[in-house]
């Protein structure tokens, strides 16, 4: 069992369960529409829902991922916002008292956030304090917010807390996610969807 505050890596984490993020990243890129402001916080999932935003023609996209920026600087149908702050070596995500003010200054159509644990009794948690206030911000900006989370981050708990599961309205995971939790989310108002890799 892993320490709370234990992060693997950004290249670690991307190795892991790949087909699973990539069919939640398909799911979630059904949700978006040309003309969309959509926020994305850093993570692996999201990265293979960045992917998918190249096959849109008008989106502006805010993030705090330097990878996420890097990847979509070139095209064209996307407007870009990197959001300032301190710089996250190992998973090259920004944080920090200023991406916290850059997030208090915007209001975003939809907000795909990630998880490192989700619990019913314990809510949303991720191993890092910066990272868990980016993502409280990043949900509170949102008229829409999708948590994207394969079955691994499933009745997991890590160090810092940023929120509940009923902050969030829209939670796409892997089909091998327990029916037991699904049916829990649910029953606390979520919208829940599995993605199949077979899909």
């Amino acid at each position: 069992m892993s320490s709370v505050n234990f992060e693997p890596s950004f290249t670690e984490k991307e190795i892991r369960f790949q087909e699973e993020k990539k069919a939640i990243a398909k799911k979630a890129a059904e949700f978006i529409r040309d003309g969309d402001t959509i926020l994305l916080d850093s993570g692996t999932t999201t990265q293979c829902l960045v992917r998918e935003l190249k096959a849109f023609n008008r989106l502006t996209v805010v993030t705090n991922s330097v990878n996420f920026a890097y990847e979509l600087q070139n095209h064209s149908g996307i407007e870009l916002m990197l959001l300032g702050g301190t710089l996250r070596k190992g998973v090259l995500s920004l944080v920090g008292p200023f991406t916290d003010h850059c997030l208090g200054m915007i209001h975003v159509d939809k907000a795909f956030v990630a998880a490192n644990g989700i619990s019913v009794k314990q809510g949303l948690t991720t191993p890092n304090f910066d990272e868990a206030q980016v993502k409280r911000h990043m949900i509170g900006d949102a008229k829409t917010v999708f948590l994207l989370a394969d079955h691994s981050k499933v009745d997991e708990v890590s160090f810092a807390s940023f929120g509940r599961l009923q902050d969030i309205h829209v939670f796409i995971t892997d089909d091998k996610a327990p029916e037991s939790f699904i049916s829990a989310a649910e029953n606390l108002g979520l919208e829940v969807h599995t993605a199949g890799t077979d899909d």
